[in-house]
């Protein structure tokens, strides 16, 4: 005799605020198709509810149009034994995806921290905008951020002291395909796009317009890998786009309209480009696209130095060493001593060439201080005015 066993699945939902938890569909939802319901409380029931489960994704159900969710922080502020940061509006449960399709901006009110990842979490940030942080994220924990818009996060008051700028990262932060716009402020902010004191890896992003007392793009004093990303028109008085005082790796990226003060990126770690440009980026001072600082060996390998322009070394200054340049090319460079390169420590060029740079004063092409004459492998260094390479006597 056969017996059928009828399986019913049952379909059920919750509603808290204008969340609802969907198990049949592995999602929660904030929102009823309408502007109106997607609220600061939709979205902190969606979040309670993604707790209570043990992690989600939430997605938003707010119409075809752009929505802004305001936030307003609450509770004591945020502490990692090196700066003060502003209360989070929101704190995302372990396990938890926050989709917001390309249509939803977070928006902080200063001063507040829009999201804060504990140490225990796992979060995944998607197809966000998220604005009005102090900073806009502080990651302790495990956080990857995509698809998405960190921008103005900025704050116009140094009476608190917050630490500010589009992510402070203490954990593992993983950035595809976003975009930083505007952030930092100069006095208060380690990086104004992303200050990084953990493991941080950068693949196809953009950083415009960052302001800082350190780096407008990225300070860091951690691990960073940047990859196939850009970075434009960004200030900072050590660095305009990059700080690195722990280990980096850049590869495959552009460098353009970075500066003021300093340098596109200023080194003191460990530090190794490969296959990127530098175009167009201005220091007042040393190092219109690099200025290396570090006693260990920097690498630059297979890359274009065009146009950048600094009172010391248009392209690179190499204030210690050494520096090893592989199969690159530098062209109408400018500074008043040394067009492409200055350095003070142990250089060596292979396969390279040196070409169409200026100087005001001498070594156009490559300025020598110490009396040690570069180690030129293969590299042409010619058609540079005034004096192609200047060694300075002891």
């Amino acid at each position: 005799m056969k017996q059928v066993f009828a399986v019913v699945v049952v379909v059920f939902s919750v509603t808290l605020g204008c969340a609802s938890r969907v198990s049949a569909h592995g999602r929660i939802v904030v929102g009823a198709g309408t502007a109106d319901s997607c609220t600061e409380l939709a979205l902190r029931n969606a979040l309670f509810a993604s707790e209570v489960d043990g992690g989600g994704t939430i997605v938003f159900q707010c119409g075809d149009a752009p929505v802004t969710i305001a936030l307003v922080a609450t509770g004591a502020d945020l502490e990692n034994g090196r700066r003060r940061l502003a209360p989070a509006a929101l704190t995302p449960p372990n396990n938890t995806t926050l989709d917001g399709g390309g249509l939803i901006t977070l928006a902080g009110t200063w001063p507040s921290t829009v999201l804060h990842v504990a140490a225990d979490a796992n979060v995944h940030l998607t197809g966000l905008s998220i604005t009005g942080g102090t900073p806009a994220v502080f990651n302790q924990g495990t956080l990857r951020v995509s698809k998405s818009s960190v921008h103005d996060n900025r704050s116009e008051f140094s009476l608190y002291g917050y630490a500010n700028g589009g992510i402070y990262n203490d954990g593992s932060l993983t950035v595809t395909d976003s975009t930083f716009l505007r952030n930092g402020y100069y006095l208060h902010t380690w990086g104004g796009g992303i200050a990084n004191w953990g493991t941080l890896s950068v693949d196809h992003s953009a950083f415009s317009y960052g302001d800082s007392g350190i780096a407008g793009g990225i300070g860091n004093f951690g691990s960073l890998e940047v990859k196939n990303s850009v970075f434009f028109g960004n200030f900072g008085e050590s660095a305009g786009a990059i700080h690195n005082l722990g280990d980096a790796t850049i590869k495959n990226s552009e460098f353009s309209g970075n500066g003021g003060n300093a340098p596109g990126v200023a080194n003191w770690g460990s530090l190794t480009v490969e296959d990127s440009t530098f175009a167009g980026n201005l220091s007042l001072d040393v190092g219109g696209a690099i200025v290396n600082f570090s006693s260990t060996i920097t690498t630059i390998r297979r890359c274009e130095f065009l146009h950048n322009l600094a009172h010391i070394g248009g392209a690179i200054a190499n204030r210690k060493g050494p520096l090893l340049i592989i199969k690159s090319t530098f062209f109408g460079n400018e500074g008043s001593y040394g067009g492409a390169i200055y350095t003070e420590g142990a250089l060596t060029v292979a396969h390279s060439r040196i070409t169409g740079n200026t100087a005001a004063a001498y070594g156009a092409g490559i300025y020598v201080v110490g009396g040690v004459s570069p180690n030129l492998v293969h590299t042409s260094v010619t058609g540079n005015a005034p004096i192609d390479i200047f060694v300075e006597p002891e």
